[in-house]
Parts: C-alpha cells; structure tokens; sequence
C-alpha cells in the first residue's frame, strides 16, 4: 500500500483479481484505490469485466485497471482498462484498441460510500 496526497493506493496484478482476500488485506492497510496491471487474455474477457467491478464493490474502493491489447507470443490480450466506482460501476473503459482512459475520481467518495453502507465496519473477520 502507499500513501499518497490523493488516498491510499494498493497495487496488483491481473491473476491477483481471483483473490479476494489479498484486496481485503491491502483494504485493511486502509487501501482507498487499487491499481491493477494486467495481462488479461481476450479468452476471458467477462470474467476480467466482473472481477473488476466485484472488487471494487466489495472494497467500497476505486479500482483502477490497465490491460494490455494485441498479441503476444500466440496470446490475444483484450484491453478494456477499466476506472470502477466503489459501488462498482464502471466510470470509463476502453475497448481492444490502445488508448488512455481516464475519469476523475475522488477519496471523498470512497469515504462517503463507506461511511453510508456499513458493509465493512460489519465485517465478522477481520484480519
């Protein structure tokens, strides 16, 4: 996790999003953004689209993706870098074709979804 004058940002990669726990031990080091960088296949590209938007919303977190395009050594890579809210709605994506995506985005948000859904303050287990 680092801290920075715009929030707390955690850091994966792709195979990462499969893992719930590891965005729930970076949330619990007070992550308010995850930053992935990825390699996603075009083979799964919904399971890449729903595990952006479930970890973002089970987080009350932003979740910050870029996916590479084209191919590489036989593999076709997908693109579709995401920006997620943390109520897990997609704010701005690309499609296959390489590009910048951007939104603006803000701690406060974070804040205020999870100050209104008590979704992690009610959390049994905590790490």
């Amino acid at each position: 996790m680092i801290s920075t004058e715009f929030g707390n940002l955690g850091l994966a990669i792709c195979y990462d999003l499969r893992f719930p726990e590891l965005f729930r031990k970076i949330l619990d080091q007070e992550a308010e953004f995850f930053l992935v960088s990825s390699a996603w296949p075009a083979l799964r590209l919904e399971h890449w689209l729903l595990l952006n938007q479930t970890r973002a919303l089970e987080n009350l977190s932003y979740l910050i993706s870029s996916n590479c395009v084209g191919i590489n050594r036989g593999t076709q890579f997908i693109g579709h870098s995401l920006i997620v809210d943390p109520m897990g709605q997609i704010i701005a994506g690309s499609n296959e074709e390489e590009c910048v995506v951007w939104a603006e985005v803000n701690r406060d948000t974070v804040l205020k979804a999870r100050a209104e859904f008590p979704a992690l303050r009610d959390r049994f287990f905590k790490t």
